[in-house]
């Protein structure tokens, strides 16, 4: 009878117990989380590559990520190991080491719905005109339901080179070298003239007022969560600063197949113009900007201070590249759409720019890169 009397006393402790757990557990918060949206330079793309090799054989010199290996030997390229989550075969291109998942994040959830070769259209809602990138739904309704099951904190979008014709202008330019044309400089200037930037500007504002809304309809205040543009880096250096003089054909083997007009046009004019559309947008829609313009000082492609990779020169955070080359090697290596991209040590870089940013109070910032310095050590700065 005493054990009676004892299970009779703790029972009723064991059903206030759980019954307390369950509420407990559905009282639980939501998991903070940043969402990152946009473009290529967002997703990942060319993140399968750690410098850029002429070695079209095995790993590449240890450049290819993708490599499967039997036996030490690389003997196949998985794609998917790299660009993740069905990407690999969709064409969105969402690395492994894009952004947000390289960044060190005080946060529950880092997602990523950006899609290599989205433009402005692609991030708005679909009852509102937005586009699919890669048969993949419009990112505003993807970020829906990320908004409902998480708390975002942060929401940093790269989007409007697509919008300007950024691939088109970059073909032209290698064109126009390979070619003996003239050089793109001079040929493609009204892509980026001042009726083509307000034109590119007024659909990022109309992203931003997508994004805005999408939050809204999911509960948020617009000062709920922090909402960023990111602008581009140059991938090219200027010419006084290139490897190779510019008749030498190493400029083709090595993927910056640019006249020296044309690199100094990419470093002075065509970049800052596209980042003067993100930002004239941000600025008109009270949005936070991260400008990457000189994100990847010193290691751009056939920058004297990088070098490419090699037996004797293997992948190195420090001396390597963090941009894919435009060369045909890298061609046979890969994938076209992966050319003029951050690698994955640019995309690293860019993930330290972003845990700097997310610890940084609310404000326009720059993040830039040096000759020697690794993706771990890029400098966030106030925007001048």
């Amino acid at each position: 009878m005493p054990r009676l009397r004892l299970f009779s006393r703790a029972l009723p402790v064991a059903l206030a117990l759980a019954l307390v757990a369950p509420a407990a557990a559905l009282a639980a918060p939501p998991p903070t989380a940043v969402v990152t949206m946009g473009d290529s330079y967002m997703s990942g793309e060319a993140g399968r590559w750690l410098g850029n090799s002429a070695d079209i054989a095995g790993d590449r010199d240890g450049s290819d990520r993708a490599c499967v290996f039997t036996f030490g030997l690389c003997t196949s390229y998985d794609e998917s190991a790299v660009y993740v989550d069905g990407t690999a075969a969709d064409g969105c291109h969402r690395s492994d080491v894009s952004e947000v998942l390289s960044a060190q994040l005080p946060v529950g959830r880092s997602v990523n719905i950006a899609c290599s070769g989205a433009v402005s259209s692609d991030l708005l809602r679909s009852s509102s005109g937005g586009t699919m990138a890669h048969g993949e739904a419009p990112q505003a309704d993807q970020l829906l339901p990320v908004a409902k099951s998480t708390r975002i904190r942060m929401i940093v979008v790269s989007v409007g080179g697509n919008d300007l014709g950024f691939a088109p202008i970059v073909t032209a330019c290698f064109e126009a070298y390979l070619a003996h044309m003239a050089p793109c400089s001079q040929t493609q200037a009204a892509a980026l003239s001042d009726a083509n930037l307000a034109a590119a500007t007024a659909k990022i504002e109309n992203a931003i007022d997508e994004i805005r809304a999408t939050m809204r309809s999911a509960g948020y205040a617009d000062a709920d969560y922090r909402l960023v543009l990111q602008t581009y880096p140059v991938v090219i250096p200027h010419a006084a600063d290139a490897r190779y003089t510019e008749l030498d054909p190493r400029r083709t083997v090595e993927g910056c197949p640019f006249y020296d007009v044309d690199m100094d046009w990419a470093q002075n004019v065509a970049a800052p113009r596209i980042g003067d559309a993100v930002k004239a947008a941000a600025a008109a829609r009270g949005t936070q900007v991260l400008e990457l313009l000189h994100a990847f000082a010193g290691h751009e492609v056939c920058a004297k201070t990088a070098s490419a990779v090699s037996l004797l020169s293997p992948p190195s955070p420090t001396g390597s590249e963090w941009g894919r080359a435009v060369s045909p090697s890298a061609i046979a290596e890969g994938e076209t759409q992966e050319l003029f991209h951050p690698n994955a040590y640019g995309q690293r870089a860019f993930g330290d720019c972003l845990a700097a940013l997310y610890a940084a109070h609310r404000g326009n910032y720059a993040c830039t890169g040096a000759a020697g310095r690794a993706p771990g050590e890029m400098v966030l700065g106030p925007l001048g």
